[in-house]
């Protein structure tokens, strides 16, 4: 009788370990997973922000006004595309007036 309560004892101790192990183990995959998003969140965040700066910039009246001004003052440095019967810009993309390097 005294052995198996011994034998008992040491199933249930065991037990009590392994379920404690498996919960600890759970944590430390929802702790990691967890500081991948809060990073992946933060670069996200740090893109948006630099994104809608560049959005403000470009749509902001008075650099386009600066831009006009100056492909009126020197015509010289701008070049145009001429489109292709047949063939269309890429998604997106429309005739652009670029400066010659």
């Amino acid at each position: 009788m005294k052995v198996i309560k011994v034998f008992l004892s040491i199933i249930i101790v065991t037990a009590v370990s392994l379920v404690y192990v498996n919960q600890q183990f759970g944590l430390a995959k929802l702790g990691y997973s967890l500081k991948v998003s809060e990073n992946t969140l933060e670069k996200l965040a740090e893109e948006n922000q630099f994104l809608k700066g560049g959005v403000a910039k470009l749509s902001s009246p008075s650099l386009l006004e600066e831009k006009i001004s100056f492909a009126a003052i020197n015509p010289e440095r701008w070049r145009v595309a001429r489109a292709i019967k047949g063939i269309s810009p890429p998604a997106g993309e429309g005739l652009k007036l670029a400066l010659k390097e």
